[in-house]
């Protein structure tokens, strides 16, 4: 089964934001906190502001970086065949969210998400043909704050052989 084709702009919109982006990185920039990224920012071009952080990205620069940009990422699974290239061609879906409340199955109540309700969606997801990612798809509550997102990571990851991402 073949998936489909989304597009929700138009050529000439998507040139828009493109070159309102290109406005914004050039004229109002953007504020990086890293040294070792600022050095990387001017040896390409970039005005660093090294006391403050400020960096300039001009048109030229960032051109320069799309040229030098792949054209396609493949994307890795637990299980190879899950694996997928991004590209222009295709459009890929992705499982995700991390909401804290959830409709029981059983009762149609709103409550807490927890631990379960994440390995559940997450077995919903490793069967649905067309999601090709996941998230971790809600907050167990059931789970001390500290190590919530850690343990939300693992019960994804031990119930979905599809490619993960989260934060770090």
């Amino acid at each position: 089964m073949s998936k489909p084709r989304i597009s929700f702009l138009s050529e000439s919109e998507i040139e828009a934001i493109h070159d309102a982006s290109l406005r914004v990185l050039d004229k109002t920039g953007i504020k990086v906190m890293s040294k070792p990224a600022l050095d990387i920012l001017k040896k390409a071009g970039a005005k660093v502001d090294y006391e403050t952080g400020h960096v300039s990205i001009p048109r030229n620069v960032v051109a320069e970086a799309l040229k030098m940009a792949p054209k396609t990422v493949k994307y890795c699974a637990r299980n190879p065949r899950y694996d997928f290239v991004l590209n222009k061609q295709e459009t890929h879906f992705c499982a995700e969210g991390g909401p804290p409340f959830v409709l029981d199955w059983e009762t149609g109540k709103r409550r807490y998400s927890t631990s379960e309700d994440i390995a559940q969606c997450a077995t919903i997801a490793d069967y649905l043909d067309h999601v090709d990612l996941i998230w971790p798809l809600g907050a167990g509550s059931d789970v001390p704050a500290p190590m919530r997102y850690i343990v939300d990571m693992c019960t994804s990851l031990r119930n979905c052989e599809k490619h993960f991402e989260g934060d770090a």
